[in-house]
């Protein structure tokens, strides 16, 4: 499992790379203090559980999570939220933001990373699960399932779609 560490705090790095080792030697640890580093990062290479920290200097947690989605579209990461805040707004807003799961800093033990990354793949691959499902309900639904080709419904979506954008209809038809 490729596990990338976000978060300016040097000995909070060292915590959580302390944990992950003595749950397994198996895991491969990437550490970054920046966001603007883990977008590269995370950009570049496949990481299958990305562990960031939510107060950071130039941007937060969710800052963070939402210019991953905007560069990657949905994210392909696993991602468990840190902080020293025990504040349930905060947890619901980063579970809002698209946070598999929320761990305090100060409760970072085997333990509770263990259960932070159990819960949050299970909580990913569930999340993955419903997107399939919807994108092929979505595909049942405005396609025709003998000839493949668009039906009523997709047309009727389509044609509210290009009235909502004040598309000229005639340049499309043609």
């Amino acid at each position: 499992m490729k596990i990338l560490i976000i978060d300016d705090d040097l000995f909070d790095r060292m915590a959580i790379r302390r944990s992950l080792m003595m749950l397994s030697n198996k895991y491969e640890i990437v550490e970054t203090s920046t966001a603007e580093d883990a977008i590269t990062l995370l950009t570049d290479s496949h990481f299958d559980v990305a562990m960031l920290d939510f107060n950071m200097p130039k941007m937060d947690g969710i800052e963070l999570i939402s210019e991953l989605k905007s560069v990657n579209g949905r994210s392909a990461t696993t991602i468990i939220m840190l902080s020293n805040s025990n504040s349930e707004q905060l947890l619901i807003d980063c579970i809002n933001a698209g946070a598999h799961d929320f761990l305090l800093k100060s409760e970072v033990t085997e333990s509770t990373v263990n259960r932070a990354l159990i819960q949050a793949t299970k909580r990913f691959e569930l999340e993955n699960t419903v997107y399939s499902n919807y994108c092929t309900m979505k595909e049942m639904a405005e396609k025709d399932s003998l000839t493949g080709l668009s039906n009523r419904y997709y047309f009727d979506e389509y044609l509210h779609e290009l009235i909502n954008k004040k598309i000229d209809t005639t340049t499309v038809l043609e």
